[in-house]
């Protein structure tokens, strides 16, 4: 017959920490770097957006390339950023304990 040990601590299996999740931390490097991908990812798809969707439009206006698709992919793309920023404040505001689950 098996008898329980309570002088051992149960073992827990290790919490998968999923980097978009705001429950979590993210020391000093790993919040810049992350801030730079989704900086990147959204730079990559404003300008895609405005190569794909852009009017050819030749006049002295300076925003006459930008058509009504590009600037809404762009909103778009501006949203998740601000969510994504965010989200990783939350990050690194529980690292430095500012923030509390």
């Amino acid at each position: 017959m098996s008898t329980f040990d309570t002088s051992q601590p149960p073992v827990m299996a290790p919490v998968a920490d999923h980097p978009l999740s705001p429950r979590g931390r993210f020391g000093r490097l790993a919040y810049l770097a992350w801030y730079l991908v989704i900086t990147l990812i959204i730079l990559a798809v404003a300008v895609i957006g405005i190569a794909i969707f852009g009017n050819s439009a030749s006049s002295s206006d300076p925003y006459a390339g930008i058509g009504t698709v590009s600037i809404l992919i762009m909103v778009v793309a501006y949203i998740v950023f601000f969510y994504y920023a965010i989200v990783f404040t939350i990050r690194r505001l529980h690292d430095l304990g500012a923030v509390v689950d």
